[in-house]
């Protein structure tokens, strides 16, 4: 899933200035991992970059689209676990999965 989150801005160049700001995100988290304004920032960063990939871009393959934004889904999860939008969006795309050989991507 890595992988089709490195391909998603590479596809799509218009999901750059997301990609970057996540970027960002991620970078303040790490460096202040105890910072709930770093925390949210992170989440939110995630959501919206992952949101945009699944419904706004048309540019890309499914198979990119969906595991690029489960991933981001999961990480938002990972740093807040009541976030209600990535949960959400999170147990729809495992949906999609659990009905396709080969079931829900694990990374």
């Amino acid at each position: 899933m890595s992988q089709a989150l490195a391909e998603a801005p590479v596809d799509d160049p218009s999901l750059k200035p997301l990609a970057q700001k996540y970027a960002q995100a991620e970078a303040a988290l790490k460096a202040h991992p105890n910072d709930p304004n770093a925390k949210k920032a992170y989440v939110n960063a995630a959501y919206n970059y992952a949101h945009t990939i699944e419904y706004v871009s048309d540019k890309l393959e499914p198979v990119i689209k969906y595991r690029a934004a489960l991933l981001l889904y999961r990480r938002a999860l990972a740093v807040d676990p009541t976030n209600a939008p990535s949960e959400r969006e999170k147990d729809q795309i495992e949906a999609i999965y659990r009905t396709m050989p080969g079931g829900i991507p694990q990374e």
